[in-house]
């Protein structure tokens, strides 16, 4: 059936297709929200350890040079911070009731969040990103680095298990809406977030200088990729959860506009903060 762009429990017609368009926007603006506090919870342990940091779109430098014990810390604070932030979003999610925008980009946050941090930990054995650098600091043995990975694939797993409630429940529970919430909102925004990550990369790439390595470059596209994969893996497990609650399927319609004016606009705020107040580099503490 077809019916108003307001209502989101169509399986077809215009109401699916704004449910693509609003979910996309706030994968893109979630995405960029997520690795904005990443980066300033380095800066912030940064800051607490009394060293002076430069924050750029997807990394902070630190000065002077630490020493491998603070430098673990740093790192490991961006990790542990988007970890914790995700799951408590996911446990507390104040814009349920009545559900509409507000509540949808927090549903993309909680998941993105979540998965930043258990994304570094599926690169820890490898040798890059936060997690992968500070294991080579404390020369972490290989089985504990792999066992990181192992845990970071369930990681996953759970979110996207988690994921599966709020689909079925904020759509008609057919594939066509559920794919419409999860699996095209994942192609068109990671398209568009790998874009703007390689924008970046290319803008603050003679800043950075031999900061920039081969690591930065793969952490950051391998998560700008990574960060919204639990959504298409959430389709498999959205059949448990009718099956389990026959009632599930559209007990909670969004309520969307034809425009997602809030996502729009946080997602232009955080691109407009990126290139012209962190591309050059930021100075605080």
């Amino acid at each position: 059936m077809t019916t108003d762009a307001d209502d989101l429990t169509t399986t077809t017609g215009t109401g699916v297709r704004n449910l693509v368009v609003h979910a996309s926007v706030a994968l893109v603006a979630a995405h960029l929200v997520v690795v904005l506090l990443h980066e300033l919870a380095h800066v912030a342990a940064g800051v607490a350890l009394g060293f002076s940091n430069e924050l750029f779109p997807f990394g902070v430098v630190h000065s002077p040079e630490p020493d491998d014990g603070r430098d673990v810390v740093m790192l490991l604070a961006g990790p542990v911070f988007s970890l914790v932030t995700g799951l408590l979003a996911m446990t507390f999610q104040p814009f349920r009731r009545g559900p509409g925008q507000a509540h949808l980009l927090w549903l993309w946050f909680a998941g993105m969040s979540t998965m930043e941090g258990i994304g570094y930990l599926m690169l820890t054995p490898f040798g890059v990103g936060d997690t992968g650098t500070a294991a080579d600091l404390l020369d972490v043995p290989a089985l504990v680095s792999w066992g990181a990975l192992a845990v970071a694939v369930l990681g996953t797993v759970g979110t996207a298990r988690w994921f599966a409630g709020p689909a079925v429940r904020h759509t008609a529970g057919d594939l066509g809406s559920l794919r419409a919430f999860t699996f095209y909102p994942w192609i068109v925004g990671t398209v568009v977030v790998l874009a703007l990550n390689a924008l970046n990369l290319v803008l603050v790439g003679d800043a950075l200088g031999p900061e920039m390595g081969p690591g930065v470059v793969v952490a950051v596209l391998m998560g700008a990729f990574a960060l919204g994969v639990f959504a298409p893996m959430a389709m498999p497990f959205t059949t448990a959860v009718q099956r389990r609650d026959p009632g599930a399927a559209g007990s909670e319609p969004m309520a969307l506009p034809r425009v997602p004016v809030l996502g729009l606009v946080l997602l232009v705020v955080v691109v407009l903060v990126n290139l012209v107040v962190l591309v050059p580099g930021l100075r605080i503490g």
